[in-house]
């Protein structure tokens, strides 16, 4: 007789390979209570095989642990087979992981970014409820840059920790090079960990430190070592962060392989670190390098604009004493070769002739003398000495002076300054000189009977003065240049004094922070203004 009772063990096999252990298990319990009740009732192949009962029996048993066994041993073979593969789908899924790390890390030097990416890869990977990242500064007070959290959980994202908290933790690291926690209620740990705990509902957790070291890092050691400025740890280990994994739904297990997923992401983080710190530092030399060079550049730029204006004024005195001082001289050598050609060991002179020459010596003087105050006004620059200067008696005092040239020039002078003017701030003599050089100018070239006017309106904290005549007028090509030290034509170089003063009237205002300028039109006057800063209280 064939052994039929055993044709079910096909379909155990199945079981076992299909449906894994507990129904592999369940459907060998169901076939022997099927061939235990057919049994008990008389029926089945155990009844028509066996001589008595108690061959009945063991061809029962022996039918039982056949299946049993077989069972058994298929389903603790496709249990452990499955293992293996969920551990190696883990290992490739981590393998995959760290690549995409790396590669992110050589691409990309944004620490953020990859700080972020980072977390929220991690709690993907691990299925974990929060994942993030907190970084201390030099002070070791920390705080949470990147995260990667569950709805529904309550955010790390600005909560900080003092440095109480990193000594402890730094401590703690010092001990294990990972902390790992299967449920945190049953674990000893300090009251800063229970009260962090307890604040983001933790039942697990995995915390790894990244350490950062320059001494592993030797471009960044060349580069401190080129550039002292840069700050240094003095390649002595310090904890810069901390990569946490929290379960918060509840306790767990965690796998070794899991442990060991989180040591190696601490490294790659520990290298984009090294890295992102190296770029930035050579971000900010280059900045620094940047504003040294445009700083010089413009250094460069000012020393030649002074050199170039210093080159002008140069040209402009060598022109003053080679055209204008040169006639002036020839003038008087002519006057004194005619008089030394005269016979006799004494010369008659007439006075006007002496006049004429002692004029011409003064011209001379008063031109050498204004050119050197020109040049060295540029050159070391103007001091002024300010002081509160109430405006209408100092100006009817310059007026009393000139009394005398107004009457032989016919001209009138006309003083609107309001009485109630507020005091200005300036320098007494400095500011006299520009007030009677601006009248002497309206009245020297002008025909005679010119009317000079004074006038004065105040425009914020400043005071604008105006001396304005209906004379002749300026031409617009010439009130463009009118407060230069400079070279003009044959026609223009009868204004040498005129311009001469009008440069030295410009630098005085200037160095009273204000400004001066002409306004003319041909045939009906110019108004020449300048504006000098009110006087505080305090003075």
């Amino acid at each position: 007789m064939y052994p039929l009772e055993y044709l079910p063990i096909p379909f155990i096999i199945w079981a076992a390979l299909r449906f894994g252990q507990v129904r592999t298990i369940l459907s060998s319990f169901i076939l022997s209570v099927i061939a235990i009740s057919g049994t008990i009732l008389e029926r089945g192949p155990f009844v028509a095989k066996a001589v008595d009962s108690s061959q009945v029996v063991l061809l029962l048993q022996a039918f039982i642990g056949v299946i049993t066994i077989t069972a058994l041993i298929l389903a603790a073979v496709m249990a452990t087979r499955q293992s293996v593969e969920a551990q190696l789908r883990l290992t490739a899924a981590r393998n995959h992981l760290l690549s995409e790390m790396a590669m992110r890390i050589r691409q990309s030097l944004d620490l953020e970014d990859i700080l972020q990416t980072t977390v929220e890869e991690v709690r993907q990977f691990l299925h974990a409820d929060r994942v993030f990242f907190s970084c201390f500064d030099r002070e070791g007070q920390g705080s949470v840059v990147a995260e990667s959290i569950v709805p529904g959980w309550a955010s790390t994202i600005g909560w900080t920790t003092d440095t109480q908290a990193y000594q402890e933790l730094q401590a703690m690291f010092t001990q294990d090079a990972i902390c790992v926690a299967t449920d945190t209620a049953q674990s000893a740990i300090s009251p800063f960990l229970k009260q962090y705990h307890d604040r983001f509902q933790v039942k697990a957790g995995i915390a790894v430190p990244i350490v950062l070291n320059t001494s592993d890092c030797p471009a960044l050691n060349r580069l401190m070592e080129q550039n002292p400025e840069v700050h240094s740890d003095g390649g002595n280990p310090h904890l810069f962060g901390v990569l946490v994994v929290n379960q918060c739904t509840m306790t767990r297990q965690w796998q070794p392989l899991e442990v060991e997923l989180l040591e190696q992401l601490g490294t790659q983080v520990t290298i984009a670190i090294q890295q992102g710190q190296l770029y930035k530092r050579v971000q900010n030399l280059n900045a620094n390098l940047e504003n040294q060079v445009t700083e010089r550049t413009l250094q460069l730029q000012e020393n030649m604009a002074e050199l170039q204006e210093l080159n002008r004024l140069r040209d402009v005195l060598i022109h003053a004493i080679a055209h204008d001082l040169r006639t002036t001289v020839m003038g008087s050598l002519m006057v004194l070769k005619n008089l030394q050609n005269q016979p006799g060991d004494s010369i008659a002179m007439s006075r006007g002739l002496l006049e004429r020459m002692t004029q011409s010596g003064e011209i001379q003087l008063c031109k050498l003398n204004s050119l050197l105050e020109a040049y060295k006004n540029k050159t070391e620059g103007i001091t002024v000495e300010a002081s509160k200067l109430d405006l209408l008696p100092f100006v009817e005092s310059i007026a009393t002076d000139l009394k005398p040239l107004f009457e032989l020039n016919e001209a009138h002078f006309v003083n609107k300054l309001p009485e109630a003017l507020p005091p200005v701030s300036g320098d007494r003599p400095q500011l006299e000189r520009v007030f009677r050089h601006l009248l002497v100018n309206a009245v020297k070239h002008n025909p005679p009977g010119v009317t000079v006017t004074l006038k004065a309106v105040i425009e914020g904290d400043s005071l604008r003065c105006i001396v304005e005549d209906d004379g002749k007028g300026i031409s617009p090509s010439q009130c463009d240049r009118l407060f230069e030290l400079r070279m003009g034509t044959t026609e223009e170089r009868q204004l040498t004094g005129l311009s001469l003063g009008l440069y030295l009237c410009q630098q005085i205002v200037a160095a009273h922070g204000g400004e001066i300028g002409v306004d003319s039109t041909l045939g009906m006057g110019s108004q020449f203004w300048f504006t000098l800063p009110l006087a505080s209280p305090a003075l």
